[in-house]
């Protein structure tokens, strides 16, 4: 049926575009939380292992202190021979202090580069965070807040203004005014894909298109193996878009189209 210069082939479609938004904005919420515990793990970690690595150049430090101990000790009790030759030789004890700076420059690298990762691994999360200002945009988190909740309220709100005027459309009387007509006001350019999709014909979209989602996420992520991992609720273990799990979203409007 035509509207105006919209041609509607499926009333009940635009409902159940408003119900999938609605489930999309959840999803969208959902991952949000997927996403910021994830950071936090990932945060956890590095401080851990940044902490471990300290150790380890705390501990390569107390030995090379040791080790300029003896070496100290040996040279404090040397004595010069006939020979001009000094005993004990201390050799031991230097190759010991050298080996020991060598450790220590070497976990200084790694606790330096340590703490470069963190640190940038923490500006990064913050940029994620931030709310942003007058000369800012938010970062990634609100960005999706916004998308789940203020850009899809005003999207079901006019999608559903829109199921209201076509319903009024089916309820208004056929012979309102007095005049009856038996004349049928078809779209002259409709052809037989114009019907409705059947319930088999919408899931095999839906297949074929995260198929697509799927490949397309597995390319910009350089081929990492399982693409979706981040995106599966921890609960069901579904695909967020397709978890069963309790709803998140406030005040979510789901249309009835039985």
């Amino acid at each position: 049926m035509e509207y105006g210069d919209v041609f509607v082939r499926d009333p009940s479609s635009l409902a159940e575009l408003n119900n999938t938004t609605e489930y999309v904005a959840d999803s969208l919420l959902k991952i949000e939380e997927s996403v910021n515990s994830y950071l936090e793990g990932v945060k956890t970690v590095l401080e851990e292992q940044k902490e471990a690595i300290k150790e380890k150049l705390d501990e390569a430090e107390e030995k090379l202190s040791d080790a300029e101990d003896d070496l100290s000790s040996c040279e404090a009790s040397q004595k010069k021979d006939e020979d001009g030759n000094y005993t004990p030789s201390c050799n031991c004890e230097r190759r010991a202090v050298e080996s020991a700076r060598r450790e220590v420059e070497e976990w200084k690298r790694k606790y330096n580069e340590a703490c470069r990762i963190v640190n940038e691994t923490n500006n990064e999360i913050e940029n994620y965070r931030d709310s942003g200002g007058l000369l800012s945009p938010p970062g990634g988190k609100y960005f999706i807040q916004y998308l789940s909740g203020e850009f899809t309220d005003k999207a079901t709100e006019s999608l559903r203004g829109c199921i209201d005027i076509i319903n009024e459309y089916h309820e208004a009387p056929a012979n309102e005014g007095g005049v009856l007509t038996e004349d049928i006001i078809e779209n002259p350019n409709k052809t037989n894909d114009d019907k409705p999709l059947t319930d088999y014909e919408k899931a095999a979209r839906f297949e074929g298109l995260s198929g697509k989602v799927i490949d397309k996420q597995a390319q910009n992520s350089r081929n990492i193996a399982d693409a979706n991992r981040v995106m599966k609720c921890q609960n069901c273990g579904r695909l967020k878009a397709l978890c069963i799990c309790g709803n998140v979203r406030k005040d979510m409007k789901i249309i009835n189209t039985k």
